[in-house]
């Protein structure tokens, strides 16, 4: 597989089902970093949006890798009141080991969704 970049976040599985039905092109996908929180999310349009990886669910909510196409564009979005329950911690490692020192990569093992015509379809299930 190519080098590709990538977001990875939690949606909750209600919200989850209705990103893979909906065909709409050109909404925003909103990835809160932690599950439940939206203190930090990330922002992607939907027309930029290669496949979706899915990871595991628990509490309702489901860990997602959005891998994006080439030359696409995201938002990474902090806000909210300074309260606990709405902050997200970051764990970049570029900040402690230096920018091209570690590469971090995320591995899912399915099922993958690639989108299609604005429909994400399943390409491959858990192996």
């Amino acid at each position: 597989m190519p080098l590709a970049q990538s977001v990875v976040g939690y949606l909750s599985d209600s919200a989850l089902k209705d990103l893979q039905a909906a065909a709409h092109k050109n909404a925003t996908i909103e990835l809160p970093l932690e599950p439940g929180k939206q203190g930090s999310h990330v922002q992607v349009q939907r027309a930029d949006v290669d496949e979706l990886r899915l990871g595991p669910s628990a509490n309702g909510y489901t860990s997602v890798q959005i891998i994006l196409k080439p030359k696409a564009n995201f938002n990474f979005v902090s806000a909210g009141p300074l309260q606990e329950d709405v902050l997200s911690v970051l764990r970049d490692p570029s900040y402690i080991y230096g920018l091209g020192r570690l590469q971090w990569i995320a591995i899912y093992v399915g099922p993958i969704l690639r989108q299609q015509d604005g429909v994400f379809k399943t390409i491959q299930t858990a192996l």
